[in-house]
């Protein structure tokens, strides 16, 4: 699907900028070898679970890596009413 296609090349991307493979990516964030390859191929969506394992392994926010877009509500508490603070 599109979505798949988008991840796939958001990904591609951010694997580039940091200069690493899929192993690299797999070894460092926990991810199956496996799923990283289909991401990467647009074969196969990713699970909310990996999106967050990228998300904060590239510091990017999750709707950055299936859209491609900044998010206009830049802090969680905006989003979400919570506070920032721990």
């Amino acid at each position: 699907a599109a979505t798949c296609r988008t991840f796939a090349k958001i990904l591609n991307k951010l694997m580039n900028e940091r200069g690493i493979n899929s192993t690299t990516l797999s070894e460092e964030t926990g991810l199956n070898p496996g799923s990283i390859s289909k991401y990467l191929s647009g074969e196969r969506a990713p699970t909310l679970n990996s999106i967050i394992a990228l998300s904060k392994y590239f510091r990017v926010d999750c709707h950055y890596l299936l859209t491609g877009t900044k998010q206009k509500n830049a802090s969680v508490s905006q989003a979400t009413g919570l506070s920032d603070v721990a």
